[in-house]
């Protein structure tokens, strides 16, 4: 029971006891008061009596007809209830009893206030010769009447007064609790393993306890973040290029093969290689310190490309060699701006429409353009926008800043012409604005080569040498070297090509013509598969290392004639068509319908665009709103690291969501961002899956053995399960075991568990 509730039946008791304590004194006072006043009214009564018959007996001779005389007509009137007149010598002269009319207090009442006044008694005298002795009673039920009148009226008074003591205690309660609400939410938090901090309140006792529990967050935040940064700092000593950072070249080929096994949409996607193809006489023309402050600064720039692409890989495969891998994992177009240097483009973002007669909302990229004039950090004072070309919206959000929208298939040239206003003079251009597709091999080749000659131009050295750049698709499972045999052959031609014009190379006979051929297809494919419910669920197990089942891993195969296709193969057209929102509601529709048929856990890997979509959180609520209280728990969501840090709030909320129906969170693909996990202590997750890149081969490799160890130790001091992906022989699984971590995916375990159904 919650403080606040404990508080306020307190006060409720409390105030009970006060209100039936003064009712109860009240009625006990008036009571006494009363049975005073009528045993004075009796002994009153009784005197007046025996004043006049004191003085008619003097006259008269005072026999029993007379005394009835006089005694009967009180009585007959209702004055007198009781009356009884005893001579000296005991005899009994008169006595009568007046039958008593009903009043309206209730018996119940009448024996909790019982009214006992004594009778009036007195001597009757004829001269100096005593008659006797009288002795009467008033009626008592009209002063049983006037005192449980009386008390129903006090009770009334005194309710209301208690109610609103009541109301007052109880806004006084809120406010005086008020700073509890934060430290209830802190509480919750932690045990949810969310290390937040809240606001210190001003209530003193509170506030003892909020700084305890700040102290903790930060304790365990700078916890992660130290063992991180030193796990960070080790791992960079063995797997980086000491001058750029970028990764070294076995560990890039490493990741690159890993990707091409992959099951997901992150198996495909586009990879572009650069050379700097006069690198050594650049060392020859500037020194080698200038051209290494070059190559550090180049790594510094090529590492901002990968982060704000999240998902990206980049390496220095030798002294003049970078390649960035590009996995597809992005829904939104790109933009270049084909034209004078004042432009500058902003990484891109999401925005949510109404569309439709019905309103449904439909996401749609949208790409901001800042526009700033030559040499200028700021953005233009006014700018005005328009289009000649219909491929998209374009608005102006303010402080030079435009936002495209555009749809994802869109892909060409648009002219913008604008009105510019500087100091005053506006003057009027135009621009050429290139719409790319996601993470083609072009538009990639084209970031990293754009990006890396701003590098050139800040050292100066633009001019002394040419930035060849070869890129090519990759799909999964294509083999490695023919992937780089092609690169090197388009790398080939760029170099002997002008102004370093970027190659794209395909394997086979394959060109741009037939993508975009293949492209259509695809998307007939997919709408068929919606139409016909050709997608199927195939799960692999995710165990304890003692063999356990922690759940299901969910991929979706697609049935199509003679074959069916694994994630890998179609995943990437999904993610380029952008049906990616559709394809993760129809796999957490599936996951639930396996959990209420197996009623086993299921982990639904999502991505990143639908996490970002407040349609898709709106759905998923109701989703699971709609299904048993017994499936949720065995619901378990996760999402890739990369898109994780990068859309933490969104992933956040969507979590918040999650555990409010007890489904489950995690992380998958784990350990490329270690320097970032202290952002996780406010997240609440339940597990972390640690990419295969640092389980191969684990126990040959004293450098992924720390790794593993460190982020299990990390993981577990916040509550959180560490799990190891893609655990391929026993080897690994024994060390696996031995360096902590609390479970396994990949082939060894999914041969155990199909060992056991046989």
């Amino acid at each position: 029971m919650t403080l606040y509730k404990q508080l306020w039946i307190a006060i409720v008791v409390l105030l009970s006891i006060i209100f039936l304590g003064s009712v109860f004194t009240s009625s006990m006072s008036a009571q006494q008061y009363m049975e005073k006043s009528v045993s004075g009214h009796n002994q009153n009564y009784a005197n007046f009596l025996a004043l006049l018959l004191n003085n008619d007996c003097a006259v008269e001779i005072c026999d029993k007809a007379h005394l009835e005389t006089w005694l009967k007509p009180p009585m007959d009137q209702g004055y007198i209830s009781t009356i009884r007149l005893i001579s000296p010598m005991d005899e009994v002269l008169f006595d009568d009893r007046a039958p008593e009319k009903p009043g309206s207090a209730p018996e119940w009442f009448k024996s909790m206030f019982p009214i006992a006044p004594t009778p009036g008694t007195v001597s009757i005298q004829a001269g100096w010769t005593p008659l006797g002795d009288l002795a009467l009673t008033t009626p008592i039920e009209t002063v049983y009447t006037e005192l449980w009148e009386g008390s129903k009226k006090l009770t009334l008074l005194f309710l209301i007064t208690t109610i609103i003591a009541g109301l007052l205690g109880n806004i006084a309660l809120k406010r005086i609790l008020s700073p509890l609400d934060a430290v209830v939410i802190q509480a919750n938090a932690l045990g949810e393993r969310r290390f937040i901090k809240t606001p210190e309140p001003y209530t003193f006792e509170f506030k003892r306890v909020v700084v305890a529990m700040n102290a903790l967050a930060d304790r365990v935040k700078a916890m992660l973040e130290q063992e991180a940064e030193t796990l960070n700092e080790y791992r960079q000593e063995l797997q980086e290029d000491k001058v750029t950072k970028l990764l070294n070249r076995d560990h890039f080929m490493t990741v690159f093969k890993a990707t091409l096994q992959r099951d997901d949409s992150t198996g495909a996607g586009a990879i572009a290689i650069m050379r700097i193809t006069q690198l050594v006489q650049l060392n020859t023309t500037f020194g080698y310190q200038k051209v290494d402050a070059m190559l550090e600064d180049l790594g510094a720039r090529i590492r901002w490309l990968v982060n704000i692409n999240g998902g990206w890989t980049a390496s220095r495969l030798n002294g003049s060699d970078f390649m960035v891998l590009a996995p597809a994992l992005k829904q939104r177009s790109k933009i270049y701006v084909d034209g004078e240097d004042y432009f500058h483009i902003v990484p891109a973002d999401r925005n949510k429409e109404p569309r439709g007669a019905n309103g449904e909302a439909q996401a749609r990229p949208s790409v901001h353009i800042q526009v700033l004039e030559e040499g200028q950090e700021s953005a233009a004072e006014s700018i005005k926008i328009t289009q000649e070309t219909d491929m998209g919206d374009v608005s102006y959000a303010g402080d030079g800043l435009f936002i495209y929208l555009s749809e994802i298939s869109v892909e060409g040239v648009t002219t913008f012409k604008y009105e510019i206003t500087l100091d005053g003079e506006t003057t009027e251009r135009a621009v050429q604005v290139t719409m790319a597709s996601i993470n083609d091999p072009m538009s990639v080749g084209r970031e990293l080569q754009t990006e890396s000659y701003s590098i050139l131009e800040k050292h100066g050295m633009q001019d002394a040498t040419e930035l060849a750049v070869s890129a090519i698709y990759f799909n999964p499972l294509d083999p490695v070297g023919a992937l780089m045999g092609a690169l090197d052959a388009g790398l080939s031609i760029s170099e002997e090509g002008s102004q370093s014009e970027i190659q794209v190379a395909y394997l086979g006979n394959g060109d741009a013509a037939d993508a975009m051929q293949e492209m259509d297809e695809w998307r007939g494919i997919f709408k068929e598969a919606f139409d016909n419910d050709l997608f199927d669920l195939f799960t692999t197990p995710v165990a304890k290392l003692d063999g356990t089942l922690l759940h299901h891993e969910a991929n979706l195969r697609l049935r199509r004639p003679h074959e069916v296709l694994n994630g890998g193969q179609f995943l990437p057209w999904i993610t380029r068509l952008n049906m990616t929102e559709a394809l993760d509601r129809l796999m957490v529709t599936l996951a639930l319908d396996f959990i209420e048929e197996h009623g086993e856990p299921v982990a639904v890997k999502l991505s990143a665009e639908v996490i970002r979509e407040p349609a898709f959180t709106v759905w998923f609520e109701q989703t699971l709103a709609a299904r048993g209280d017994g499936q949720h728990p065995m619901l378990h969501i996760q999402l890739l690291e990369a898109m994780g840090f990068r859309y933490l709030d969104a992933f956040n909320k969507l979590c918040g969501t999650a555990r409010q129906y007890g489904v489950k969170t995690g992380l998958e693909h784990m350990g490329h961002q270690m320097t970032e996990i202290g952002r996780l202590t406010d997240v609440g997750l339940d597990f972390m899956k640690i990419d295969v890149f640092f389980v191969k081969d684990v126990h040959k490799d004293s450098v992924n053995q720390n790794l593993l160890k460190t982020l299990a130790t990390l993981a577990h001091s916040i509550g959180i399960n560490a799990m190891a992906e893609g655990v391929a022989s026993e080897d690994e699984l024994l060390m696996v075991d031995k360096l902590g971590l609390d479970g396994a995916s990949g082939p060894i375990i999914t041969a155990q568990f199909e060992a056991k159904t046989t």
